[in-house]
């Protein structure tokens, strides 16, 4: 019984210093692939990004720069920028596809910028 323990305890600390050591994936640190859109507040009208590589903690900085741009290209564009985040490029462009046609579905004009970080 003592050995099986010791076996069991040796096994848990395995398991932990694996789990401690392990290099995070991009899934779990929010995703390395990003686009951003805006919605303008007062026309139906959404702003695109291209989708690029990013890291999630820059997430502001990218906002405020698509947002800079905006109102650099498309004057009087109100709104808040929102980056979204993926695990992969593919799955970053599916989830802005899936995002402009909702839009195009709800009669919302949609305007790829090609801006990219």
């Amino acid at each position: 019984m003592p050995l099986a323990r010791s076996l069991s305890f040796l096994l848990c600390l395995v398991v932990l210093a694996g789990m401690l050591l392990a290099p995070a994936t991009a899934g779990a640190a929010g995703g390395d692939f990003v686009f951003c859109n805006l919605h303008d507040a007062y026309t139906p009208t959404h702003y695109y990004s291209d989708v690029f590589s990013g890291d999630p903690k820059k997430h502001e900085d990218y906002q405020d720069a698509f947002h800079a741009y905006l109102e650099a290209h498309y004057p009087g564009v109100v709104g808040d920028v929102v980056c979204d985040f993926q695990a992969s490029e593919a799955r970053a462009r599916r989830q802005k596809d899936e995002q402009q046609s909702t839009d195009k579905r709800d009669k919302q004009k949609t305007i790829e910028t090609g801006w990219k970080y």
